[in-house]
Parts: structure tokens; sequence; C-alpha cells
């Protein structure tokens, strides 16, 4: 877990690199912030409810992926 975590830094940081060399606002620590809380939001919404889970229960990570995709296009727009 802490593989991904790392790579959605590394990830986010490149990219906010290649915007900062191309002189847009949101640069390295933007990106890469993003990128880490996005990964943590995922693996949060994928791995920690499971202890909640039964019969009528139903989670649904792809409710935080796209509140995610809403957050990177508000950003990138900026």
């Amino acid at each position: 877990m802490g593989a991904r975590i790392a790579a959605a830094s590394l990830c986010g940081a490149y990219i906010g690199y290649e915007r900062e060399n191309n002189l847009k606002t949101a640069g390295i620590r933007t990106h890469s912030i993003l990128a880490l809380t996005s990964c943590l939001m995922m693996l949060v919404s994928k791995y920690g409810f499971t202890d909640v889970l039964g019969a009528n229960v139903n989670l649904d990570p792809s409710r935080i992926v796209a509140g995610i995709v809403i957050a990177i296009v508000s950003l990138v727009q900026a």
C-alpha cells in the first residue's frame, strides 16, 4: 500500500513539474498533494469499510472516483 501512495505522489510531482515548465498556475506541490490525497481516498474507500459490510450494506467506490475526477478537472481548468 505504501508503494501505491509513493507512486501516486511521484506521478503527481512529475505532472506538476511539466506544468511548471509550461508556466501554468498549479505546480509540483499542488499536483503531488492532489495525487496523494486522491490515492488515500481511493484506498480508504476500497479497504476502509470492510468491517461494516453485511447483507444489507452496499458500498460503491466509483462514487468517490467521480468526485476525484471532478476535483481534478476543476483544478486543471484553473
